[in-house]
């Protein structure tokens, strides 16, 4: 860490889900020792963000594909995971309380109830992370990428969080097996 100069970093937790449809999580015990174990090796000048990661049907569906069939136990359920990460983590500058969770973004009375419950356990930065979109000059009307950018906008629950964050991926190339060159 000190020979990158980094300021922040951030520790992930593997928060387990057996299916896309389940509503039950569990943090994985060795991945939270292992995070405080790390967590203990930094020093004061460096932040840490702490970022539960769901590890559904063991590591086979994207957390994209989150979609419990009842929901209300999974928001439940996710205010306990976070609430045991505040505890275990009560230095943490920030703590990640959604990764890609596209299928659950509407879900803002839900949201804001886990914001509500995380603010009153910590001072630490609160951090929402939203999938990437797409947009094309070309592709407008209902149901158009255009739209969907639009309503993505539009959504209520990116004033909510301290911080909004967008994961994307971008190919480097187009190229099935690329050289270094």
């Amino acid at each position: 860490l000190n020979a990158l100069q980094a300021n922040t970093i951030t520790i992930p937790v593997r928060v387990d889900i057996a299916s896309a449809t389940d509503h039950v999580c569990t943090i994985d015990p060795t991945s939270l020792a292992f995070a405080q174990s790390l967590e203990a090796n930094i020093t004061n000048d460096v932040r840490v963000i702490i970022e539960p990661y769901l590890w559904i049907a063991g590591g086979t569906v994207s957390e994209t594909l989150l979609n419990p069939t009842d929901t209300p136990s999974w928001f439940t359920n996710w205010k306990a995971v976070l609430a045991t990460l505040n505890q275990s983590f009560p230095n943490a500058w920030g703590l990640y309380i959604a990764s890609n969770l596209v299928l659950l973004e509407d879900e803002l009375a839900s949201w804001k109830s886990v914001i509500k419950s995380v603010r009153s356990q910590t001072r630490a930065k609160i951090i929402y992370r939203t999938n990437w979109w797409y947009t094309a000059t070309w592709d407008v009307g209902p149901g158009s990428s255009t739209e969907a950018y639009e309503n993505k906008l539009a959504n209520p629950i990116f004033g909510l969080p301290d911080i909004i964050s967008i994961a994307a991926y971008f190919e480097l190339t187009n190229v099935d097996a690329p050289t270094q060159g």
